[in-house]
């Protein structure tokens, strides 16, 4: 592992950074005196400043050790330190790490623990290079198993008598996530944080491009979602935000899904678009650096892009009704591709499709959008915009 001490981390809501003393004030009004909050906690509840004074201390002198994690959990928008999320564990055998956390008793429920949660995990993975993180609750405090699984951790078991605290000794929850599982689970996730929908994942529409996290929109409140045809022909418009979040969540992975089987499909739809663009427009893609491959040009003449145009045109306009119709696999598409290849020999498709730039991805009533721009200053694609439907057809495309 790389150890490297504790860093300063941001999130939203939040900065995670080294405590100094100055913060015994914050943390024993907030935290070291509250009885509500140091019921589930190994220290105990502190009688003065005093206490905390000395805690502080002992944090800041752990510093030294590069091994030690320890952070204060600070409110951004008030400079006040509203927690603290440490790593006290590590067994370099086994290259794990126990992550522990206090949250003031006045911000519970508000998303701060996963937050801060998430920021460290992120850490812990990508800088100190760690393969498993742990955490473990007491089975009476089943929110704190909450805020786990909202940071991606998973339930492993209950150890029996395993843990103490100043209840006494109590039944241990414990959950984890590793490494391999960090890195691989990317697919699409829709949660709420705040009351505030949030997406993160990844998303592939082939040549089109992949998507990741803030490419991802969802723009639409609990209450517009509530009103989709979707929503009232599939589900329940009065169910809860969360069952309406966990729907979302069932319903764009199905759709994403059937894109990922029909990829074929929609790439040659996505190419059939460009490149009647580029013949109503005979876009000169011969004075584009990388474009053009003068040694398969088996007809026309380089100093004339309509002598390229012209003589396909008419093959190009016969697949025009292949444009709107289903992507789905109603109605197969598989040829399109080598047919425009055979048409524009001369194109170097593979160094195009390198060049494609994929903007943002928008999930609406029943479609998904995207937006996508090219490497060639937009020669090509600028701002190239459509909606897939859930036959997954182009509908409303439109290139700059």
């Amino acid at each position: 592992m790389n150890h490297c001490g504790t860093k300063k981390l941001n999130t939203e809501r939040l900065v995670l950074r080294r405590f100094t003393i100055e913060d015994a004030k914050d943390m024993y009004r907030n935290l070291c005196s509250d009885s509500r909050v140091n019921r589930f906690l190994t220290w105990e509840l502190h009688k003065s400043l005093t206490d905390t004074e000395e805690l502080m201390r002992t944090f800041v002198e752990r510093y030294e050790n590069p091994a030690r994690y320890c952070w204060a959990i600070v409110d951004r928008a008030t400079s006040e330190v509203i927690g603290t999320i440490a790593a006290p564990t590590v067994k370099e055998r086994t290259e794990t790490v126990e992550v522990t956390y206090a949250i003031s008793y006045n911000r519970w429920g508000q998303g701060i623990a996963a937050e801060a949660l998430k920021a460290v995990i992120n850490f812990l993975f990508t800088e100190v290079g760690v393969n498993r993180i742990e955490a473990g609750h007491d089975i009476n405090n089943p929110n704190s198993g909450k805020v786990m699984e909202k940071a991606g951790m998973s339930k492993e078991g209950i150890l029996r008598k395993a843990g103490r605290n100043n209840q006494g000794i109590f039944d241990l929850v414990m959950y984890s996530i590793l490494k391999e599982d960090y890195e691989k689970d990317d697919s699409l996730k829709i949660y709420l944080e705040d009351g505030k929908i949030k997406v993160k994942g990844t998303v592939n529409l082939g040549y089109i491009g992949s998507f990741k996290d803030s490419q991802i929109e969802l723009e639409d409140s609990l209450e517009d979602i509530r009103e989709w045809d979707i929503i009232e022909e599939y589900y329940n418009p009065n169910c809860s935000d969360d069952e309406l979040i966990s729907y979302l969540n069932v319903y764009y992975k199905t759709l994403i899904k059937k894109i990922e089987e029909n990829i074929d499909n929609i790439n040659g739809t996505f190419l059939l678009q460009v490149f009647t663009d580029m013949d109503n427009s005979e876009l000169d893609f011969m004075t584009i650096d990388g474009l053009f491959d003068e040694g398969k040009l088996l007809y026309g003449n380089e100093e004339d892009i309509a002598e390229v145009y012209n003589p396909v045109r008419q093959g190009l306009n016969s697949l025009s009704p292949y444009l709107e119709t289903p992507n789905d696999g109603s109605i197969p598409k598989g040829h399109l591709e080598s047919v425009l290849r055979s048409f524009y020999p001369m194109f170097n498709f593979d160094y195009f499709l390198k060049n494609i730039v994929p903007e943002y991805i928008g999930l609406g009533d029943g479609e998904i959008s995207f937006q996508c721009s090219d490497n060639f200053d937009c020669a090509i694609l600028c701002g190239a915009y459509a909606v897939l439907d859930e036959e997954l057809a182009f509908s409303d495309w439109h290139n700059y």
